[in-house]
């Protein structure tokens, strides 16, 4: 049995040789139909910090080129916890003998990468600005530490009963790169009152990548499912700047299409942002809104269909920047 999942379950009582035939069974599989509570609660938490080595210089103060090497450091945890629970004949369940169960898993994972970015800026007039960028593929070298439990409650002629198991730790390294990424913009400035821009971005998520060193199998099926369900994707942004003085306000709308085959959602992000410019002195605040449809598996098995969920979720980001010149 897998140590993170059927042995994790056996060992918490939650499977059970009944006939000694070498076929395990659940306290569920007496009365299949009937309805169990499920909730999961995920905590994430992480960053990725990139230390940037750049060079940017300028032709005639029309075109305006840059070159920036990143070097990211990714840090990221979750940590699930998953329940299921029997509320009785009166919501549809009363499974004999089964009460609840709780199964979480803690997952970290750490890493170093490295990318490359360039872009370019003409300017045909001073007003008008015609940018192009290409940021390739980030190269990763990440490290997954991971471990599981379960309780499973029970009741049986003896009484409340409860099982519990925890899973040895995991270590997984393995290699990933993410899609090439191309942007292209347009800015426009009004005068002194602000400006106008506009920016398309464009990613091929089919040419994102994973490496398993001694798991080609594995591999090979994951990358299969990468081309086989992803698709390239364009993100839209549009924004501008009025100017006041020393205040400014500023506004922006994005459209982002989904990376998934046969999936034509089109999820959306606003903004709104406000500054004071002084001489030797700057703040700005801003707020982003985003808007996105998504749909989320709470777990994994070896065998068993899939579980879907389907999120509308609504998020909220602040940012405030705060600055002084010399």
């Amino acid at each position: 049995m897998d140590d993170f999942e059927s042995g994790l379950a056996y060992d918490a009582d939650a499977l059970y040789d009944f006939d000694g035939d070498g076929i395990y069974d659940s306290d569920v599989e007496i009365r299949p139909n009937a309805l169990i509570y499920k909730e999961q609660l995920v905590a994430t938490s992480g960053s990725i910090n990139e230390l940037a080595f750049a060079f940017a210089g300028s032709y005639n103060d029309k075109l305006l080129l840059g070159v920036t090497i990143g070097v990211p450091f990714l840090n990221y945890r979750v940590e699930k916890t998953y329940k299921e629970s029997d509320k009785g004949e009166d919501a549809g369940g009363n499974v004999p003998f089964f009460d609840d169960l709780e199964f979480t898993e803690n997952i970290s994972t750490t890493g170093i990468g490295i990318n490359l970015k360039a872009g370019l800026i003409y300017r045909p007039i001073q007003a008008v600005r015609l940018g192009i960028a290409f940021h390739t593929p980030t190269a990763y070298g990440l490290d997954d530490t991971y471990r599981n439990t379960m309780q499973y409650f029970y009741t049986d002629s003896d009484g409340s009963k409860s099982g519990e198991a925890e899973s040895p730790d995991g270590l997984f390294d393995y290699k990933f790169r993410s899609p090439w990424r191309i942007i292209g913009g347009l800015g426009i400035i009004i005068g002194k009152s602000g400006f106008l821009s506009g920016e398309v971005e464009w990613a091929d998520y089919t040419g994102a990548q994973f490496g398993y060193s001694g798991f080609q199998d594995a591999e090979r099926e994951v990358n299969n499912d990468i081309v086989n369900q992803l698709q390239s994707a364009a993100n839209i942004r549009l924004g501008g700047e009025f100017v006041y003085e020393i205040f400014r306000l500023r506004a922006g709308f994005g459209l982002h299409q989904s990376p998934l085959q046969g999936d034509d959602t089109v999820n959306q992000s606003i903004s709104a942002g406000f500054g004071i410019r002084e001489k030797s002195f700057f703040l700005d605040l801003g707020y982003r809104h985003y808007l996105v449809e998504e749909t989320y598996t709470p777990y994994l098995t070896s065998e068993a269909p899939l579980q879907f969920v389907n999120n509308d979720v609504t998020n909220g980001r602040f940012l405030l920047s705060v600055g002084f010149r010399f």
